[in-house]
């Protein structure tokens, strides 16, 4: 494992023991279908033919087998309350792993609780998907929705330009899979009894991005939502890339009973990305990070890669003042250079990044055989966003931990698709473990 002496800054990753690791693998590789997986007939369709009709492939993941299995496992007393932690590596389907076995319960219910011709037509949530940003919500409430559409399922999100009126019209009928920021739920139902009354029901409860939803920002309120649950929750499934040190020991704390579900892959960066440390201190670069990334951006444009398609290239930086003057600097070299900030509607941000989390646009006949288009962020993009087969990711400064690199480099790479990472580093941050990175990727082996 790569990392400072004395763990510093860098580090934060919690070791997974490897009985975690090698679980389940005999499972996996019986299974190469969703069939396989005896999910419901309605979601498998969707699932196959909709959210991945467009690959060549449609076999599950290792997390979705993984996941599903583990999920649906039969319990002696169907409503004994079970917690899971599905951690696995960016890219990798972790919101269909816990969709396809969660989505399956809501519509076994349907045939199997005798109350159902009572309480579907009550105004209750079946089940809850807690994320902690807006470009999270829209992702997974789209999934959703093409998932719940097919399955006869009904689904709803709420997102800041979704007016009051119209969200207390929606919460008069049932929502079978309701996606919110739990500090938006909460302040959305006001008053205790009021979430007591609607979760009254809800079985099925999901904390996407886990490790973000558990810490110190977000726990509280997080916690109120899952204890307006606990009296009627099933089961409660966290999801995450990554297991810092700091979200193991809230779980060990707080959900000791969980069951783990691990691949392999866990704090790896995954070998098909190519993975490059840039000493910006040696020449050409003169101590110039600008100089650095316009180099990049230029080989970027001139390397003969998705000929005919725009270019996509995000860029990450630790600090959003520095975006704007970089931003512009962009610009006066040619290149069209986009970043999100605080002050932009809800529709901009979503305009914005559309070309990012999209298919790359194909070039118009009078245009060049290439075109890049750079997307400047902090890490507000760089958790559970689903960047549509982005190849370039640029770290102009180094991560502060080894949880944000493993973040920002999964931009790229996903589903198991080629991607390409430079890493900037000024001689003060050239020590002996940054520089081994490129080796450490190259080898698969585990961050610390």
């Amino acid at each position: 494992m790569v990392g400072p002496p004395n763990s510093g800054k860098f580090a934060g990753l919690q070791m997974i023991d490897p009985k975690y690791r090698i679980q389940g693998q005999t499972t996996v590789s019986k299974i190469n279908t969703f069939e396989a997986l005896k999910i419901d007939t309605g979601v498998r369709n969707a699932i196959e033919n909709d959210i991945l009709g467009h690959l060549n492939y449609k076999q599950p993941s290792e997390i979705q087998i993984l996941a599903t299995k583990a999920i649906q496992a039969k319990r002696k007393n169907p409503d004994e309350f079970r917690s899971f932690l599905i951690a696995a590596e960016t890219g990798s389907g972790k919101t269909l792993a816990y969709l396809a076995p969660l989505l399956s319960k809501l519509k076994e219910q349907e045939i199997s609780d005798p109350n159902w011709e009572h309480l579907k037509e009550l105004p209750i949530i079946r089940c809850i998907v807690l994320v902690p940003t807006l470009e999270l919500t829209t992702q997974v409430i789209s999934t959703v929705k093409r998932i719940c559409h097919i399955a006869k399922l009904s689904s709803f999100a709420l997102t800041p330009e979704i007016s009051p009126r119209s969200i207390s019209s929606k919460l008069e009928h049932r929502i079978d899979v309701l996606v919110a920021n739990p500090e938006k739920l909460l302040a959305t139902f006001k008053t205790q009894n009021s979430i007591n009354g609607h979760l009254k029901y809800c079985k099925w409860v999901v904390v996407d991005e886990a490790d973000t939803l558990m810490d110190e920002s977000f726990v509280e309120s997080t916690q109120k939502v899952l204890e307006a649950t606990s009296s009627s929750a099933t089961d409660l499934v966290f999801c995450s890339a990554t297991i810092p040190r700091r979200f193991d020991k809230i779980m060990t704390k707080l959900y000791p009973e969980t069951t783990r579900i691990v691949t392999h892959s866990l704090h790896k960066i995954p070998r098909h990305i190519d993975f490059r440390v840039v000493e910006v201190f040696n020449p050409p670069y003169l101590n110039s990070k600008p100089r650095a990334l316009q180099q990049a951006l230029y080989a970027i444009h001139n390397d003969n890669t998705e000929s005919g398609y725009l270019k996509r290239v995000v860029v990450f930086l630790n600090h959003k003042d520095e975006i704007p003057s970089l931003a512009t600097f962009l610009k006066e070299k040619g290149y069209d250079a986009v970043s999100i900030s605080s002050q932009m509607t809800i529709q901009e941000r979503k305009d914005l990044i559309s070309d990012f989390v999209n298919p790359a646009p194909l070039l118009k006949h009078n245009e060049n055989n290439s075109k890049v288009k750079v997307l400047l962020t902090t890490d507000l993009l760089s958790r559970g966003v689903d960047m549509n087969n982005i190849r370039n990711v640029i770290l102009y400064d180094l991560p502060y931990s080894s949880v944000d690199l493993i973040h920002r480099a999964g931009r790229t790479g996903r589903m198991g698709k080629r991607g390409r990472v430079f890493l900037f580093v000024e001689k003060k941050e050239s020590r002996g473990w940054v520089k081994g990175l490129e080796k450490v990727v190259k080898k698969g082996m585990v961050l610390a």
